[in-house]
């Protein structure tokens, strides 16, 4: 077994990988900020937690690497694919 520690992101250090990293986006769940990468199968893999609360960090099913369900997000950046669409009728 061996490790690796960086300062560096790992989109940075193993960018020659072959593995598409894509554009990380800011979505919010369960009132918590993360930086998610889209999987392509109606999931996102943590990236980074932007919390200021140490109780976020130790959560098990929010570490970084782990997979949610794009159900439950709700994106903050333009990129976000389009919610359900509402109504403006008078």
């Amino acid at each position: 077994m061996s490790l690796f520690w960086s300062v560096f992101p790992t989109e940075i250090v193993f960018q020659d990988s072959g593995e598409a990293a894509g554009t990380p986006r800011l979505a919010r769940v369960n009132g918590v900020t993360m930086s998610l990468l889209d999987t392509g199968d109606g999931r996102a893999r943590i990236e980074r937690i932007l919390s200021t609360d140490p109780a976020h960090f130790l959560r098990p099913d929010w570490q970084p690497g782990q997979l949610l369900n794009l159900s439950g997000c709700t994106f903050l950046d333009p990129l976000a694919p389009a919610r359900a669409s509402h109504s403006t009728a008078p």
